[in-house]
Parts: C-alpha cells; sequence; structure tokens
C-alpha cells in the first residue's frame, strides 16, 4: 500500500521507509531525510498598557485604576483637547509572518468612534483602521483588526486622538486654527500568529 501522508507525527516519532515494487518482496529499511514543519501557530504575543514597550505621546494621558472591563484592570485614558496624543505598543515578533491584530478597551462611557490605530513596520505606516471605542458592548473583549503580513519582526500598533482642525476668521487677527482632540482609552494589544 502506499501512502503520501498527510502524517501525522509526535515529538518522538520514528519515521522508517520500506521500499518495494509491483510484485516483488519488500525490501529492508532504507534511509530517508524528512522535514517536519510545524502548521500549528505559535503563542499569541501580548503587551498590557504600562508595561515596558509600550510608550505615551503627548502630556493628556491618566492612568485609570480599579476598571473591571480593562486588562488587568487599569487602562490610559486620554482627554486633552487641544493637541493629538497617541500610545504605542512595540512588539519585537520571533518571525516575519502573517498575524491576528487584536485590540481592547474598557466598556466605560466617554470613549469616541473612529477612532485611528495604525500598524507601523520599519517606521511605516502601512494600513490604519478606524474603531468604535463608543461601542460598549465590544468594550472590554479582544476585537480583530484582521489579518495582517509583516516582512520584519518589527511591529508598533499607535492608537490616537481622533482630531479636526476648525478656523474662524478674527477681523483683528485673521484665520485662527483650532484643534479639537476627542478622549481615547489605551488599554492592550496582542498579535496571534496565523
Amino acid at each position: 500500500t502506499r501512502y503520501a501522508g498527510p502524517f501525522t507525527l509526535t515529538a518522538s516519532a520514528t519515521v522508517q521507509a520500506v521500499a518495494t515494487a509491483n510484485g516483488m518482496t519488500p525490501s529492508g529499511p532504507v534511509s530517508a531525510s524528512f522535514t517536519v514543519q510545524s502548521s500549528q501557530p505559535g503563542a499569541a504575543i501580548m503587551l498590557d498598557n504600562g508595561q515596558p514597550k509600550t510608550n505615551a505621546s503627548g502630556s493628556s494621558w491618566t492612568l485609570v485604576t480599579n476598571e473591571p472591563s480593562a486588562q488587568d484592570g487599569d487602562y490610559h485614558r486620554s482627554d486633552d483637547g487641544s493637541a493629538q496624543a497617541s500610545y504605542s505598543w512595540v512588539f519585537t515578533l520571533p518571525q516575519a509572518g502573517t498575524y491576528d491584530i487584536q485590540v481592547r478597551w474598557p466598556a466605560v462611557s466617554g470613549l469616541v468612534k473612529d477612532v485611528p490605530v495604525s500598524l507601523i513596520s520599519t517606521g511605516v505606516t502601512t494600513k490604519t483602521v478606524l474603531i468604535d471605542q463608543s461601542n460598549r458592548t465590544n468594550g472590554g473583549q479582544w476585537m480583530s483588526l484582521g489579518a495582517y503580513t509583516t516582512k520584519t519582526t518589527s511591529l508598533t500598533i499607535r492608537l490616537s486622538e481622533p482630531c479636526k482642525t476648525t478656523s474662524t476668521y478674527d477681523r483683528f487677527r485673521g484665520f485662527i486654527a483650532t484643534m479639537t482632540c476627542q478622549p481615547v482609552g489605551a488599554d492592550a494589544v496582542r498579535v496571534v500568529p496565523q
């Protein structure tokens, strides 16, 4: 009987090949080389706010504690209204490849929708996804941003406040630009190998 696979092997499996020809007696074991490659993805990598390799940019971030819907009970919140703040999670991946990018924010009131989350590889923003943090049903759980393929082991996930700039005209000072930013929550990010 000829069997070409797939084969299920354990870490201690022994593979023996026997050569036969039509109608002939089987030969003894034949030496063969096999490359065994795991099809199981590796473990997820998670970074929580406040851990090493996370970074708050802007002065408006406040650590909120005792929040049961947040990963490990705390998250960072930005309520600055006049300058854009961002929060980054910097991953060193075990290898280049495809990962499911998942984010988490707390199920609290006062956060907003259309929050930009950028995926940055080797310093270049390659994808930006808008998330709805005002949706408290999705708060307090992992939400997928989808599969992302990186060619390097460097990946930064950056969450930013959504901001708008409006202009008003003052007859003495001319046009005056005003930036208004909305509150966001920075909790945790994980990448899951696919």
